[in-house]
């Protein structure tokens, strides 16, 4: 994993962790499992890296039980020679739409 993502991912996490009050390992990581009581109760509202956070703020919100199962992260040529969509200017626009979701 290139080191800019490394930071940028302890950042989201803890941006995740004093905006939702929830600690997790990988706030931007999509890759989860939700039982079907947890999917039906879940507001997916939400776009781009904003939907990995509030999903954690759902879980909070909804007092629904969190288990983190390790995963390994394999960046390949192609994955990286892609367009990387989450850039710094992105990040702020998640960050903006993440307090705003707080209070609307």
């Amino acid at each position: 994993m290139p080191a800019v993502k490394i930071i940028a991912n302890k950042i989201g996490n803890t941006v995740t962790w004093l905006l939702y009050g929830m600690h997790v390992s990988d706030s931007q990581s999509g890759f989860r499992a939700y039982s079907r009581y947890a999917a039906g109760i879940i507001d997916t509202k939400a776009d781009k890296y904003e939907y990995d956070s509030k999903v954690i703020r759902e879980i909070n919100n909804n007092r629904l039980s969190c288990t983190e199962v390790p995963i390994k992260v394999r960046y390949t040529q192609y994955s990286m020679g892609k367009l990387q969509k989450q850039g710094f200017v992105n990040g702020i626009k998640t960050l903006v739409r993440m307090v705003w979701g707080l209070f609307v």
